[in-house]
């Protein structure tokens, strides 16, 4: 059972934090699935991957030092003979990370046809063998006719847009090569935004976390507010997308054929594609 799941935080200081919060709330599939995560250091996109026997139990047991704005974790089963490097999600072009719950079945006509009509610097790019990574290709397919593939200031909506853009050109060629229709629950950031769209059955929902001032994490129990660790806790903000959830209250579905985009504000942006 994949998943997919996001988080865009107002302190990247506590990101480890907001994910223990959420270790109870998001589902990251079955230990016998490849595991991969995106995030920024600076201007540096790092990624790991996992295989199914290195994986982390929970989201918050993440290697390295997680300390950024954005998050994107994926975990999914590889088919037998598939690379670990080249076809784990998060996928990264530039400062763009992307992961998808779903796809396109059988990938492999749908991948072949896509190949020939994108631009050729955005087809060499594409290196596994997923119709996921092919759905990533026209999202930055469609930011390239605008222009604003590196665009730092990129708007949640405009962002937002060209992912739902995505999803219907890949449902299109879907149909033209007889594969089944997309179900596809996608999530994509550059640090600046985070954005996500759902198409078809694949399920995807979203969330805001408070500020609260207690943390597993860093030991704050009944611990006074003048401490400035309890008032940044206390001043901290996420949202959260996920497509495995384990209680649906509290979260609020995306319906199919609709984006969301996230800004700075930390602000949610619904768009119909």
């Amino acid at each position: 059972m994949a998943c997919a799941f996001g988080i865009y935080t107002s302190d990247p200081n506590l990101l480890r934090c907001e994910l223990g919060r959420l270790r109870d709330e998001v589902i990251l599939a079955g230990t016998n699935e490849a595991l991969g995560a995106g995030w920024y250091a600076d201007e540096n996109v790092l990624l790991q991957r996992y295989s199914a026997k290195a994986r982390p139990e929970s989201i918050e047991q993440l290697g390295g030092v997680l300390e950024s704005d954005a998050l994107i974790v994926h975990s999914d089963a590889l088919a037998l003979g598939m690379s670990l490097e080249e076809n784990t999600q998060p996928f990264r072009y530039r400062q763009w990370l992307f992961a998808s719950h779903g796809g396109v079945i059988p990938p492999e006509k749908f991948r072949a046809r896509a190949l020939d009509v994108l631009p050729d610097h955005i087809a060499r790019c594409v290196r596994g063998a997923t119709s996921q990574e092919i759905a990533f290709a026209l999202m930055l397919a469609a930011l390239r006719e605008i222009g604003r593939t590196d665009d730092t200031s990129l708007e949640p909506s405009i962002a937002a847009r060209a992912l739902g853009q995505a999803a219907r050109r890949a449902e299109a060629l879907a149909q033209e090569v007889g594969a089944r229709p997309p179900a596809m629950a996608m999530i994509a950031t550059n640090a600046q935004v985070m954005i996500a769209a759902r198409l078809g059955e694949q399920p995807m929902f979203f969330r805001l976390l408070e500020g609260v001032a207690t943390c597993e994490v860093c030991g704050l129990k009944d611990t006074p507010d003048s401490q400035a660790r309890v008032r940044s806790h206390m001043r901290r903000k996420s949202v959260v997308i996920a497509t495995n959830i384990r209680d649906p209250q509290g979260w609020i579905p995306v319906d199919s054929g609709a984006a969301i985009g996230v800004g700075r504000t930390l602000h949610v942006e619904t768009i119909g594609f």
